[in-house]
């Protein structure tokens, strides 16, 4: 136990030591302005000041991982309220800053401390940041208002193109249709579809739901008895309405049977 106790006080000294206010720090406070200074003077002044709170944000996340590592599991938190009053989220903001653009201080040294939190947040998609970049690069430093409007926008495409189904899984989802609605006709819709062309299937699909064409009652191999008792069920009567989504698996076999039929003449 008194390991541990030593290896936290040792890692508080070091974090003190690191934090405390350099004499570069207390020797600007008697920079104040002075009368007749120009405009121009106290912008450069201001510049230098916001470049100085960029660096320290990023040492000030490189020693709070330094802290981390060396503290107990379980520790952190409790040294971070003891010495500063702090919450793991704010340490992190720090810490998330560095492991960032800790080896870009001074590219992005003309962003503010919101700008760069903001940023270097886990939940601002990447390609902001690279636009960011590209833009101070440039000499044209986005403001903190116009960096807002950037991640509002990239979170929302993000979060339109996660509700969007992926293509393959659309087709997933349509395969799984048709099979329910082909039940014991399975071992027949999977002959049918054997060398049948996937876009001209695709196709005859689309047209049957939106234009409501007619199916064949005999498609493939179905039991011919069953067509001559005249059952009326799905894709086995006679020219069967396409007006609901119950003869999609009519008309997925109807499709590969004429491609397949085709392959057989030219055969």
């Amino acid at each position: 136990m008194s390991d541990v106790v030593s290896t936290v006080s040792d890692a508080s000294v070091e974090l003190d030591e690191a934090l405390a206010p350099s004499s570069v720090e207390a020797s600007s406070l008697t920079d104040a302005p002075q009368r007749g200074e120009t405009l121009e003077v106290i912008i450069e002044r201001i510049r230098a000041r916001v470049a100085n709170t960029t660096k320290h944000i990023m040492e000030i996340g490189s020693d709070l991982k330094l802290v981390k590592d060396r503290v107990s599991r379980g520790e952190f938190g409790n040294w971070l309220e003891r010495h500063f009053g702090w919450s793991e989220s704010t340490a992190q903001r720090y810490m998330r800053a560095f492991e960032v653009w800790g080896d870009k201080a001074e590219l992005v040294s003309a962003l503010e401390a919101s700008a760069i939190y903001l940023l270097t947040a886990k939940a601002t998609p990447p390609q902001v940041r690279t636009e960011v970049e590209t833009l101070l690069n440039e000499g044209k430093p986005p403001s903190l208002s116009r960096i807002r409007e950037m991640v509002k926008e990239a979170r929302a495409a993000v979060a339109a193109e996660k509700d969007t189904p992926k293509p393959h899984l659309k087709a997933h989802a349509a395969a799984a249709l048709i099979l329910g609605y082909a039940g014991e006709r399975g071992t027949a819709l999977r002959e049918c579809l054997s060398g049948a062309d996937a876009a001209e299937l695709l196709r005859a699909l689309r047209d049957g739901l939106d234009e409501g064409v007619k199916a064949r009652a005999a498609v493939c191999n179905l039991d011919q008895d069953t067509a001559d008792e005249g059952q009326d069920e799905p894709g086995t009567g006679s020219d069967l309405s396409l007006s609901s989504d119950a003869d999609v698996g009519g008309i997925a076999m109807e499709a590969a049977h004429v491609e397949h039929s085709g392959h057989s003449q030219a055969g």
